[in-house]
């Protein structure tokens, strides 16, 4: 059974400390949290006076360890914002960038992990693939529709797609399907641990997997 402290939370939690080091001035708010997980990796309760849960449909709360409740009208600014798997619970991109822009002081950064619809196992099964399935994920948007919505508001200064899973899930989902000449080979061929592991090593590397990272720093008008 994945820890998903250790094998989801950590990596993401190391990834945002490697380009905003979490010092006694820096904040953060993780937007649509769907659980406390990045705050218990970074280590409560060390970080809790500065580590806040976002909805911005909804007053800002902060975590839920010191049970501090504050108005979103009067919070002050961040310095970092996380989507983490929730860039997708608003169908209106435009608006949750503007959002985003509006909710970091000069120069802050916000991270989108995220799918990227134009990803290998995404772009291979489409509505069969699991990650159409949960309720709360109204779209999911490619790489570059991303790219051009944070255009004019973020500079972009990392893209990366650290996937795991897209020749796996391709290759489980083919057995049981009618499928293209690709997924078929995938899956008559994804006997060994190693092609799987070689394949998707080949998606991160170019970009191709379907779980994507971004980072952008916040513009000034």
């Amino acid at each position: 059974i994945l820890n998903r402290v250790s094998g989801i939370y950590e990596p993401v939690g190391n990834w945002v400390e490697s380009h905003l080091p979490l010092t006694q001035d820096v904040s953060i708010a993780e937007v649509w949290p769907k659980s406390n997980g990045l705050f218990n990796a970074w280590g409560y309760p060390t970080f809790s006076d500065r580590y806040f849960l976002v909805d911005p449909m909804m007053p800002i709360t902060s975590s839920e360890v010191n049970d501090q409740v504050e108005s979103y009208q009067t919070k002050k600014k961040f310095d970092a914002l996380v989507f983490f798997d929730s860039f997708g619970h608003r169908s209106s991109i435009p608006e949750l960038v503007e959002w985003s822009h509006q909710r970091l002081r000069k120069s802050g950064l916000v991270f989108i992990r995220t799918l990227f619809s134009d990803g290998f196992d995404l772009s291979l099964l489409g509505q069969r693939s699991e990650a159409y399935i949960p309720t709360e994920r109204m779209f999911c948007v490619s790489q570059q529709g991303i790219r051009k919505a944070l255009g004019s508001k973020f500079e972009i200064i990392e893209v990366s797609t650290p996937g795991l899973h897209d020749v796996w899930n391709v290759a489980s989902s083919s057995k049981f399907a009618k499928t293209k000449s690709l997924e078929r080979f995938i899956s008559d061929n994804a006997s060994g641990e190693e092609f799987l592991n070689d394949f998707q090593r080949i998606l991160q590397k170019y970009q191709l997997s379907s779980m994507g990272q971004i980072v952008a720093r916040k513009l000034e008008d």
